[in-house]
């Protein structure tokens, strides 16, 4: 996925829970591009860029355990990196979901390639999801 997709999906998710206050959104939203500090293309990693060259990309960041520690320190954090694993599933480079097991993990029905067709597609569609959930939550719009 991009860092987009995921940015979407966070604020999607964030918006869609009921009862979230402000820092838990943005700590949601913060946990679906967490994950990525080990990609050297990703927001941190272009102003950090030894967290690259040290993590291994959809390496430990992408694991349950990752995770866990997210959701230790704040849930929040912890629901947005796990939204975020959900996602990187469905890319066919699979995720080490279980580190340090080796073995990399995908879902073998849907796949995302990252930067491809179907990953604008799921990017668009979380989008008509956002407005929609802005324009009944903040304004009032009634569309079910």
């Amino acid at each position: 996925m991009r860092g987009s997709t995921h940015v979407t999906a966070g604020l999607t998710a964030a918006l869609l829970m009921p009862n979230l206050n402000l820092p838990a959104m943005a700590a949601l939203t913060l946990g679906s591009i967490l994950p990525d500090i080990d990609h050297r293309d990703s927001l941190v990693g272009r102003h950090v860029p030894i967290l690259p060259r040290l993590l291994k990309h959809r390496g430990v960041t992408h694991s349950l355990l990752f995770a866990a520690l997210c959701y230790g320190l704040y849930p929040p954090l912890g629901v947005g990196t796990l939204l975020h694993l959900l996602l990187d599933l469905m890319n066919p480079a699979g995720v080490l979901l279980l580190w340090p097991w080796k073995k990399r993990i995908s879902t073998p029905v849907v796949t995302v390639v990252s930067g491809g067709v179907m990953d604008g597609v799921l990017r668009t569609g979380l989008w008509v999801v956002l407005v929609a959930v802005v324009l009944h939550r903040f304004l009032g719009y009634s569309f079910w």
